[in-house]
């Protein structure tokens, strides 16, 4: 029995198992065409065939066809998957970035940011369009290609004024305003999710603080710094009437780190107030329209039970009965019942340290402020540069590799880069 099981052990056919490596092959060469963002035409480099040829033995190359049957397949799968995240999702934010690959080639790529309901924020590319090589394409035709874009991913049933007020939004890109102080871009894209809430913070910080004249500055430092101070006014509209309904203002406002607005006047800061409670009103609106099952539950704000554990259960009973009759239910309750308790207790909170994630934040905090954090998931998913910024080392990398790309593929292989 020894014998025959230790001569005559099971065997796997060499050609079997020839065939399952070649399968594994030729699945890791689609994977490192679309994570390297390379062209199909690598499978045709000579350099590339003998690669394989010495490193696999009898291998046989893949056609351009089989490659791009790989790619569609795990395109189709991530799609999939990120429909159904999407369709668990109340609010997204969306960025056009317009970029050219070639002179003649240039493309949109729309994203998608949110916020997951474990308070992770996710940003992923949902559709890459080719535009029209005439610099003259007009702005109804992006506007077109956007909103099937929406129609696809994202909407079921959001209006084309819409649309049209994200291809405006595209056109106001922070970047190329603060590029001229590399630093303070650097700041702003150096968080893993980028939020407009900074946006505004240091905005005001460099024109109240790192862009005022001083004495000791010479003729050329101050007038650059007075040019820039005026480009950052103008264009971030500081002093506009309208600046408390500007979505990185909330956004501000919604961050727990940069709720008090100390960079504002004690005016501005009011007219941002005025704006929370009006968002949070709407938002109540919104609520009783839907009818929503906890419309007359009690929401835990700041509880204190320090003292009614230090009753006997029995005393403790009798005398908040007797409480309740002669006062009422809400004369004295740690529970907030409305809308502005809600924003009065939130905005009186302590602000927490300026190196924690906001969303961590909410994540713990969320339940004490329901109507906040739903707001703040609307918000803060808005991303406060392009993706990836166009400033980073990986964005000028990323952008290098587009060029290399034959048109027909560019949508499908970023779409799987990107949502990798």
């Amino acid at each position: 029995m020894y014998h025959i099981k230790n001569k005559h052990q099971d065997t796997i056919p060499n050609d079997v198992v020839s065939v399952a490596a070649h399968t594994e092959v030729t699945e890791l060469i689609s994977r490192m065409i679309e994570k390297d963002m390379l062209p199909i035409s690598l499978l045709r480099g000579d350099g590339f065939r003998e690669l394989l040829a010495y490193t696999v033995h009898n291998y046989k190359m893949p056609s351009a066809e089989d490659i791009i049957r790989l790619i569609e397949g795990h395109f189709q799968e991530k799609a999939e998957e990120l429909l159904v995240q999407l369709g668990k999702v109340e609010k997204v934010a969306l960025t056009a970035d317009f970029w050219t690959a070639l002179p003649f080639q240039r493309y949109v790529t729309v994203s998608c940011s949110f916020i997951t309901e474990d308070w992770q924020g996710r940003s992923v590319v949902l559709q890459t369009h080719k535009l029209s090589s005439d610099s003259h394409t007009s702005t109804d035709s992006v506007t077109e290609r956007l909103f099937n874009t929406v129609e696809t991913w994202v909407s079921d049933g959001l209006s084309e004024d819409l649309v049209r007020i994200i291809v405006a939004a595209g056109k106001l890109n922070f970047t190329p305003v603060l590029a001229t102080l590399k630093w303070a871009t650097t700041v702003i894209s150096a968080e893993t999710e980028v939020s407009i809430s900074n946006i505004y913070p240091i905005t005001f910080s460099l024109i109240q603080t790192h862009l005022v004249p001083k004495e000791n500055d010479v003729e050329q430092v101050s007038e650059f710094k007075l040019k820039v101070q005026k480009l950052l006014q103008n264009h971030m509209e500081v002093d506009s009437n309208g600046l408390a309904s500007k979505p990185a203002l909330i956004a501000s406002m919604l961050d727990p780190r940069h709720k008090h607005l100390s960079f504002l006047t004690p005016t501005g800061r009011l007219s941002a107030k005025v704006k929370l409670h009006e968002l949070v009103a709407k938002l109540d609106v919104i609520t009783t329209t839907v009818g929503l099952k906890d419309e007359h539950q009690e929401i835990l704000v700041t509880p204190d039970v320090s003292r009614e554990a230090a009753m006997p259960s029995q005393l403790r009973s009798d005398t908040k009965n007797t409480m309740m009759l002669l006062l009422g239910d809400n004369y004295s309750s740690s529970y907030a019942t409305d809308s502005e308790a809600q924003v009065d207790y939130y905005l009186r909170d302590i602000a927490p340290s300026l190196d924690i994630n906001p969303l961590d934040w909410w994540k713990v905090n969320g339940p004490r402020f329901p109507k906040l954090a739903t707001l703040a998931r609307h918000y803060l998913c808005v991303p406060g540069v392009s993706l990836p910024s166009l400033l980073s080392e990986s964005g000028q990398t990323f952008a290098k590799m587009r060029t290399r790309l034959a048109p027909e593929h560019v949508d499908m292989m970023i779409f799987v880069n990107r949502n990798a």
